[in-house]
């Protein structure tokens, strides 16, 4: 403890003074290496070192000045490092916003790669992410870094930040290397509070308000100086706001996240769309004098896709094909099997709650539209059977949840309101009152960032009511769904 006392009193002296500096201005701290006693640590650190310097999102800062300071504690740097003080300071003595942390560990013959971007006030966790790969390879690791460093700069949500006011005249911390143009029209947006995953704990999104908008009069390579055009409150720029290109000005730029209100509804990406292979145990049950009862396995196809219109508001369809040959379980049938071909559609739009707001944390999805389930018999009059289908106005809710750092769960209910009952021939007399219920269960584990593999479990029940006491026919399905869904 009194070390640490001592190393953060040096640290602290030797500071410059300090204000915020905001995500693009980034540092590479020491590698921890448990590997191979430092050499493969300091090849991976050249490589992303390098890649950081020629990066056009990071104002890249050497930790030299750190090494010198720490250089009587080298076998506890790691120890410091994990203390959030020490690295508040550090961030204070390089002056920036994302420091950058590396861990190296064997791992059956490879090594368990992760990496943490840890916040300017030492706490704050903006992303992590772990890997294992089956052998130690210098360019491979330092890859899936810079790949993981893609990420994280497309998660920042703003392309500068106000370094400097002057009245009405600013200066922001980007220049052309970032985009910024000559008479480009910005937005200032200033964030008022960090929303952080109640699981994971990352930041991962921010509450903002819009301060108003400004043009932009000189550029340099690194910098711009800009002009407030309009304030929408009463509030006046200060340094530390956020500063976005507007939408119809970012041609000239790689793609940023905005979180201004005016872009509330543009996410960055268009949809999900998924394939299941499934196979279901299926029962087809007639109530009449006497019970009869067809059952089989059915082997199926489902594929569904959802586009996001808006961050909240979705549409989508859902088509599923699936075949199956049946036998009598009770009762007396005129063949001794039956190959049926099965097939459900939905076609919906829907709106999604996010309770805390942000796009990956839980949600719950309304939605409504058409729904039918047709069940395809050969026709056999003496039997009661033939191709049959129930169809109607479609209403669905489920919510899901993360619950670990790449799993999620699902839990969903699908009704149609009063169906249609139809018949291809005419060879049950039924009522007009029926039932269509579905029963989902689904586990989805986050295999890279656009993939995601998913086990689907789902209770399908739909009944005619047929002319008498209790007289109905009931179409039971258990289905196991196995799948993946790709996001685009």
């Amino acid at each position: 403890m009194k070390t640490l006392l001592i190393l953060l009193v040096l640290l602290f002296i030797s500071s410059t003074a300090y204000s915020s500096s905001g995500m693009r201005r980034c540092a590479l701290l020491p590698i921890k290496d448990n590997t191979s006693g430092g050499e493969l640590s300091f090849e991976v650190f050249k490589k992303v070192e390098r890649n950081l310097k020629d990066s056009d999102w990071c104002y890249y800062k050497s930790n030299s000045e750190i090494l010198n300071l720490l250089e009587n504690h080298r076998k506890s740097i790691q120890q410091y490092l994990n203390n959030p003080n020490v690295v508040k300071i550090i961030a204070e003595k390089l002056n920036v916003g994302s420091l950058i942390k590396i861990d190296l560990d064997n791992y059956l013959g490879g090594v368990k790669l992760e990496l943490k971007i840890i916040g300017e006030n030492g706490k704050d966790l903006y992303f992590k992410e772990t890997a294992t790969l089956k052998r130690i390879d210098i360019d491979l690791i330092a890859e899936q870094i810079n790949l993981w460093l893609a990420l994280y700069e497309k998660n920042i949500p703003y392309n500068a930040r106000v370094t400097g006011v002057l009245g009405n005249q600013f200066t922001l911390s980007g220049g052309k290397s970032f985009g910024f143009r000559r008479q480009h029209e910005i937005t200032i947006i200033r964030p008022v509070k960090k929303k952080k995953h109640p699981l994971l704990k990352e930041i991962i999104d921010w509450e903002t308000i819009k301060i108003g908008s400004a043009k932009v009069y000189n550029v340099t390579d690194s910098t711009s100086q800009a002009r407030v055009l309009q304030y929408d409150t009463r509030k006046r720029i200060k340094i530390g706001d956020w500063i976005i290109i507007s939408e119809n000005q970012k041609s000239v730029v790689t793609e940023r996240k905005s979180y201004n209100k005016k872009n509330d509804f543009k996410f960055g990406k268009l949809g999900v769309a998924s394939i299941y292979f499934q196979t279901s145990f299926f029962d087809t049950i007639t109530n009449s004098s006497s019970t009869k009862k067809l059952s089989g396995t059915k082997l199926g196809v489902n594929l569904k896709s959802d586009i996001w219109i808006t961050r909240k508001v979705y549409g989508g369809f859902n088509f599923v094909k699936s075949f199956s040959s049946m036998k009598p379980k009770l009762g007396t049938f005129t063949q001794t099997s039956q190959n049926i071909s099965n097939s459900d559609f939905q076609l919906y739009a829907g709106y999604k709650y996010l309770p805390l707001g942000f796009f990956y944390g839980p949600q719950i999805n309304a939605y409504l539209g058409y729904s039918s389930y047709t069940y395809g018999f050969d026709t056999q009059v003496s039997d009661g059977l033939t191709n049959f289908t129930f169809s109607g106005l479609l209403l669905g809710l489920n919510g899901d949840i993360p619950f670990m750092k790449r799993f999620r769960g699902r839990v969903g209910v699908e009704l149609i309101f009063s169906p249609s009952f139809s018949q291809e021939i005419t060879v049950l007399d039924s009522k007009d009152s029926n039932s269509s219920t579905k029963f989902t269960i689904e586990a989805i584990y986050k295999y890279k960032v656009n993939l995601d593999f998913n086990f689907k479990y789902e209770s399908v029940v739909n009944r005619a009511l047929l002319n008498g006491t209790t007289s109905s026919i009931d179409f039971k399905d258990s289905v196991l769904n196995f799948g993946a869904s790709f996001t685009f």
